[in-house]
């Protein structure tokens, strides 16, 4: 049987950037339901926040450079693309408040396409984006979220969860010694360890390889 890592991440009172929304209406059993895909931006992660996002204590070593200046990212990071997360949280209950201190929560949100993005620039932090779905009914919620498109409000997420199957024991890319296995409570397994494979919440970078001499794959 194999093993699957809970993840939980929450956010607390961040700034965050509202964009364009995609307005769905679904069909739930005999009932029509509103749904909206939300993009958020400009999300600003601290070291602790990125080490609870990866699910990870070293990843935060992992992508800045500690020994010359920990608030300037790894130069192989501004030069990639923003990095992909693989996995969407669920069951999030989210508070978004308003120009005006006003405050809208709602409940069994998802947050999916999750990217962090590096520069130099952001000062020893990352900026994440997403997509934010949630249902906000037909009333006041509705006509409030769309009048705040484009623009900037604060941002709680609480009881974001991901489920993660276990790859075995394969090297850990963002500890600093050793490898792990990653557990979570169900019947058959009682481990509980924090994830110690960062590296599966990412997408796989696309490339063409050659094979060397030895038999490894090189990149072109």
């Amino acid at each position: 049987m194999s093993n699957t890592n809970t993840v939980s991440w929450q956010l607390i009172d961040k700034r965050a950037r509202l964009g364009k929304i995609s307005n769905n209406l679904e069909k739930h059993g005999d009932e029509e339901v509103t749904g909206f895909t939300v993009p958020v931006s400009e999300v600003m992660l601290d070291d602790e926040q990125i080490n609870a996002l990866l699910g990870d204590k070293y990843a935060y070593r992992c992508l800045f450079n500690k020994a010359k200046d920990a608030s300037k990212p790894c130069d192989w990071l501004t030069k990639c693309d923003p990095i992909k997360l693989t996995e969407s949280f669920e069951d999030a209950v989210v508070m978004i408040t308003l120009i005006g201190d006003e405050e809208l929560e709602f409940e069994d949100c998802r947050l999916k396409d999750l990217s962090l993005e590096f520069s130099p620039n952001y000062a020893g932090q990352c900026a994440m984006s997403f997509k934010l779905y949630l249902q906000p009914g037909i009333g006041k919620e509705n006509l409030q979220l769309q009048e705040h498109q484009n623009h900037e409000v604060r941002l709680t997420v609480t009881n974001a969860t991901v489920m993660l199957k276990a790859k075995g024991r394969q090297k850990d890319l963002f500890a600093a010694d050793g490898e792990g296995e990653g557990g979570h409570p169900d019947p058959d397994a009682q481990n509980t360890e924090e994830l110690t494979h960062p590296e599966q919440l990412f997408e796989a970078p696309k490339g063409r390889g050659r094979k060397a001499k030895n038999g490894e794959t090189r990149a072109h």
